[in-house]
């Protein structure tokens, strides 16, 4: 009889287990569904170019000979790029207009592509073609001045295509935490460019940009950078989910053992 109530109580635990674990992966399974879901919503955006200029659409597409056009256009330079997220407001402030640029292999083929575009009128965009960049020099990096965060270029990973872009639109490009920092050292260093950790500007000429708008969407360099979040976490949480499932089948298991046990306990106090 003692054995039999041990049995009957492993029973209910070995439920109470099960019940829990299945829960569990219940709100794993919904976690990656809400995921998936928002990743897949933004790689649209992405593939369509949300908010993208119309030309600029046109010229990712291909114009009207993608075959001729594809293999030239190496996409924008925002999605050549990736941002730590604490900075990325200062590296957009820093490259603006740039970032819709779409990175070309050749400064031959930017003129066929403004001429479509003109001759069609698709609008207009922004090209930036390797053989031009590499003309420039660019310039030796400065020491780091007093109220200095970090350089740009630091807080910036970029794809081979986009490296020599990078280090000439962000060379002596000076991260600091406000505006009047930032206010401060243009004074003493002019020729340095500087940018807020909230996304003030100061150019090398020294124009000052700043403030905030409700209409303010997300931009490509936000969508790419939320992706890549959501990416890690998805891979966290599908090997979570896994996990929990190894268990939730070994606890059924135990539990159909733990009741064949009772139920030849209870056969055996029968008789």
């Amino acid at each position: 009889e003692e054995r039999l109530k041990q049995a009957s109580h492993q029973i209910e635990e070995k439920r109470r287990q099960r019940d829990g674990t299945a829960e569990e992966l219940h709100e794993l399974e919904r976690g990656v569904a809400q995921k998936r879901s928002r990743v897949e919503v933004l790689e649209q955006l992405l593939q369509k170019g949300e908010g993208l200029a119309a030309g600029t659409q046109q010229v990712l597409k291909g114009l009207d000979r993608p075959e001729v056009f594809s293999t030239g256009v190496r996409g924008l330079l925002a999605s050549a790029i990736e941002v730590d997220g604490a900075f990325i407001p200062a590296i957009e402030a820093a490259l603006q207009e740039h970032l819709q640029a779409v990175l070309l292999t050749e400064s031959e083929l930017a003129e066929q592509v403004v001429e479509t575009l003109h001759s069609k009128q698709l609008g207009k965009a922004s090209l930036v073609a390797r053989d031009l960049i590499q003309l420039r020099r660019v310039p030796d990096r400065q020491l780091m001045p007093e109220g200095g965060l970090a350089w740009a270029l630091d807080k910036v990973r970029a794809k081979p295509e986009a490296v020599e872009v990078i280090d000439h639109l962000l060379a002596n490009v000076l991260i600091v935490e406000d505006l009047h920092t930032a206010l401060r050292v243009k004074r003493q260093i002019p020729d340095l460019t500087l940018v807020t950790t909230r996304g003030e500007l100061v150019t090398i000429d020294g124009f000052i940009h700043g403030g905030a708008s409700k209409e303010e969407g997300s931009s490509t360099l936000r969508r790419e950078a939320e992706v890549r979040e959501l990416r890690a976490a998805l891979e966290t949480l599908e090997r979570q989910k896994s996990e929990k499932e190894q268990l939730l089948a070994q606890l059924r298991e135990e539990l159909e053992e733990a009741q064949r046990e009772e139920s030849s306990l209870r056969e055996a106090s029968q008789r």
